[in-house]
């Protein structure tokens, strides 16, 4: 699977995500200039959604996994992090470069391991 200009940069989970929105919010919140309502809104809508899909809630929880996973690729991590498959076969589906790579075995252990996160 090549990613492209994703490769640049480090992937975030959607935790981390979160953190990067709630400061935006503040800091605008600071501001004294009103801010433009459909740049708030989306804000907003998007904050929702990586509240209601994060798996993982603490600082402490993410570098635990970045540090237990080095064997994966980053981009792959945090996909299978962020879309927390259920079985090997919907991470293929979802993550196909890990069908490339990986045994159907050693997906299963990247799955059972990354759940013992799931707080």
């Amino acid at each position: 699977m090549n990613f492209g200009e994703f490769v640049k940069h480090e992937p975030l989970m959607l935790n981390e995500v979160q953190s990067i929105l709630n400061q935006i919010k503040t800091e605008q919140s600071n501001e004294t200039q009103v801010t433009n309502p459909n740049k708030e809104e989306i804000l907003n809508k998007t904050l929702r959604y990586v509240k209601r899909f994060s798996r993982f809630t603490d600082k402490e929880t993410i570098s635990g996994i970045k540090v237990e996973f080095q064997e994966l690729d980053p981009i792959e991590l945090t996909i299978l992090a962020n879309l927390f498959p259920e079985d090997v076969e919907e991470a293929k589906v979802l993550i196909p470069s890990l069908a490339e790579k990986y045994s159907d075995e050693e997906i299963t252990d990247f799955i059972e391991r990354l759940h013992k996160y799931d707080n």
